[in-house]
């Protein structure tokens, strides 16, 4: 739980945080944010990467293409943030296909 940051969730969204860690983590497994592995551990959903990652960089989660896909549906929620080109990205547009 440490890369997640549930605090700036919840001051972002009108639901207020609830008090218990149990009542939290219900939250975020009815969110579809985690997923309960039975094992006594749970995992963090790209979902939930997406929503609640403090450095979203330490999660391995969505390949460029489906980040990609997310950005051109979403455009205005990426606006302004001045995010760095992909290292793998030549400018071209075609993907390099000669």
């Amino acid at each position: 739980m440490a890369r997640l940051d549930i605090d700036a969730f919840y001051a972002l969204s009108a639901a207020p945080k609830p008090k218990s860690k149990l009542a939290t983590l219900e939250r975020l497994l009815s969110k579809g944010y985690l997923r309960d592995t039975l094992e006594g551990t749970f995992d963090v959903t790209n979902l939930g990467a997406l929503m609640l990652a403090r450095d979203l960089s330490s999660f391995e989660l969505l390949t460029d293409a489906e980040a990609e896909a997310i950005e051109a549906a979403y455009p205005t929620s990426f606006a302004g943030l001045n995010l760095p080109p992909d290292e793998s990205d030549d400018g071209d547009a075609d993907g390099g296909v000669a």
